[in-house]
């Protein structure tokens, strides 16, 4: 499962998006804490200097 990152983003699942879609809308991989129930969006930093998330990147989030 992946989210849209908005301020109202929307679910979907990573294999049904399109290539069209997956350049033209940032997604992150969405997480829940089992602890607090908080949902959010996970990603990786591939930089120290660089504090950018890489959207559409499950492989490398994975």
């Amino acid at each position: 499962m992946v989210a849209s990152v908005e301020s109202q983003p929307e679910l979907a699942f990573s294999d049904d998006l399109t290539p069209e879609l997956r350049q033209n809308q940032k997604t992150l991989p969405v997480m829940h804490c089992r602890d607090c129930g908080a949902t959010g969006w996970g990603g990786v930093r591939h930089s120290t200097t660089n504090n950018k998330l890489i959207p559409n990147d499950l492989r490398g989030f994975y």
